[in-house]
């Protein structure tokens, strides 16, 4: 139903602006149907143009089967070039500003990343230098590279709130030690967890009593922190 398919469509960030349903009678069988929808693309630089079709399939796909929460970070598929499976990440560390107690909600987070796509691609760059076990090259170096250009992009932020949100986003990613995003392959398919693991003291305005670690695990179906106040 239309119902179904709109809020995938519209949180991917694309305009609907027609649908033509078609229906195909076959000799001996069950009539099938085809649902055409015609959007327009949101105005402004499209990052990776030639990925977005199968960016933006694979994305309606994982929201469809329910792999992917269905809300505005998606528009980061077309705004900022990510993968859905890139935009889990960012949608965890949203989620988890909320259990911390931020007072910036989840869907300004969202419109303030789709607004600075360049922050948005920086801060994943961020994540995958820290973790991604493939990686040979010198990833303190490229950390440091990484954080000095996102420093400048964030000076070029108009809004203070959007500034502040962003930056506490990056200190989160700093925060973090392990995560199980690579072990666990997020585009396979299996409706998994994503995990990370942090050290609270290193993040900013965080409420006491704070403890050691917090593993925070975020899925379309669960979320929660797991608190430890000693390394075992």
């Amino acid at each position: 139903s239309l119902t179904e398919v709109l809020p995938i469509l519209q949180g991917l960030g694309v305009e609907v602006v027609d649908e033509h349903p078609y229906e195909i009678r076959r000799s001996g069988q069950e009539a099938a149907r085809i649902v055409e929808f015609g959007v327009v693309l949101p105005q402004g630089n499209i990052y990776a143009y030639e990925t977005l079709f199968a960016r933006f399939r694979e994305a309606f796909k994982a929201c469809w089967n329910g792999r992917c929460e269905v809300d505005a970070f998606n528009g980061l598929v077309v705004s900022a070039g990510l993968r859905w499976e890139e935009v889990v990440i960012l949608r965890a560390y949203s989620r988890y500003e909320r259990q911390i107690g931020s007072s910036f909600g989840h869907s300004y987070q969202a419109a303030m990343l789709r607004d600075n796509a360049t922050v948005a691609r920086l801060l994943i760059d961020l994540f995958m230098v820290r973790f991604d076990p493939e990686r040979s090259d010198n990833r303190t170096t490229n950390e440091d590279e990484l954080v000095r250009r996102l420093d400048v992009e964030l000076d070029a932020v108009p809004s203070l709130d959007a500034d502040r949100m962003m930056r506490h986003m990056k200190s989160l990613i700093l925060a973090s030690v392990r995560t199980n995003y690579f072990l666990l392959g997020m585009a396979s398919g299996h409706n998994r967890a994503l995990a990370i693991k942090l050290q609270p003291r290193r993040v900013p305005g965080i409420p006491a009593p704070i403890p050691e670690h917090e593993i925070w695990s975020y899925s379309p179906r669960v979320e929660g922190v797991h608190m430890r106040f000693g390394s075992i």
